[in-house]
């Protein structure tokens, strides 16, 4: 069952679900609205990799620190929430797009945030057919069960 807004309060009150920061005004009636944060890393183009060669895989990636950026068509990108979560071993979160930008063509695949997950999201954001400007600020809608 999807929390809705009063067990959310609930948990944040009671410390079992831990977002910072948080305003109240993020908190909608069956989840939280997560930001954008300010790292962002890029796929770059290489040979092939090999999934099991951990190094590998991170240099595949090229880290930026920006307050805003642009997402290519096509492009795939990882992306930092601005939020700092920690769930418990019981709940489990999903996280997606915000409406506005999927309705540009943004896509991000289902996400699931682990129960007794702690830390920054990382978000897989793949561009739509035009390029879009983004900026640290809102992006994803994070719902708990």
């Amino acid at each position: 069952m999807v929390l809705a807004d009063v067990d959310i309060r609930r948990m944040l009150g009671e410390g079992r679900i831990r977002i910072t920061p948080i305003s109240e005004p993020t908190i909608r009636e069956n989840g939280v609205d997560l930001t954008i944060g300010d790292e962002i890393s890029r796929f770059s183009a290489g040979p092939t990799v090999d999934i099991d060669d951990k190094d590998a895989v991170n240099a595949i990636y090229v880290k930026e620190n920006a307050k805003e950026f642009v997402l290519n068509p096509g492009e795939k990108i990882l992306v930092k929430t601005g939020e700092d979560i920690a769930l418990p071993n019981d709940i489990i979160g999903t996280c997606s797009i915000r409406s506005t930008f999927a309705r540009l063509g943004v896509l991000v695949p289902p996400s699931i945030i682990d129960a007794g997950f702690e830390g920054n999201l990382t978000i897989l954001m793949v561009g739509g057919a035009t390029p879009i400007k983004l900026r640290c600020g809102p992006g994803f809608y994070t719902s708990f069960s």
